[in-house]
């Protein structure tokens, strides 16, 4: 009589010992890299960090009136502001003024003759 062709016991437990032994690596991997609770955390930000709101101010000194803009010109729409590369001053860039001079002529670039580029020295 001829014994059955079963896989050997050896054969059948080699796939459970690699699973076991890769869940324990798995598991002493994420052992080792959790942070201690004697380690420094971070302190949680409480608020909105997208609006601002609830945030602590990072700037809390508003300084008023500063930049005097020359006569003749008043604030419209703001190009963009900048700080000059080679001597750090503030750069603004500003689109001509707005609206008229009153008389319904139109403001534009062709009609104001004051500079749309001003630079404002930061000390002041």
């Amino acid at each position: 009589m001829s014994q059955p062709n079963f896989p050997s016991f050896k054969m059948s437990l080699r796939p459970l010992a690699l699973c076991v032994s890769l869940a324990l690596t798995a598991c002493g991997g994420a052992e080792m890299s959790a942070p201690s609770s004697t380690a420094a955390q971070p302190e949680a930000m409480s608020g909105n960090s997208v609006s601002g709101i609830g945030m602590p101010n990072p700037n809390p000194v508003v300084t008023q009136n500063w930049g005097d803009l020359p006569a003749g010109r008043n604030w419209g729409s703001t190009a963009g502001i900048d700080i000059d590369p080679t001597d750090g001053q503030v750069v603004a860039y500003e689109r001509c003024g707005a609206g008229n001079f009153g008389a319904g002529v139109p403001v534009n670039c062709d009609t104001n003759p004051v500079d749309p580029i001003f630079k404002f020295d930061r000390n002041t």
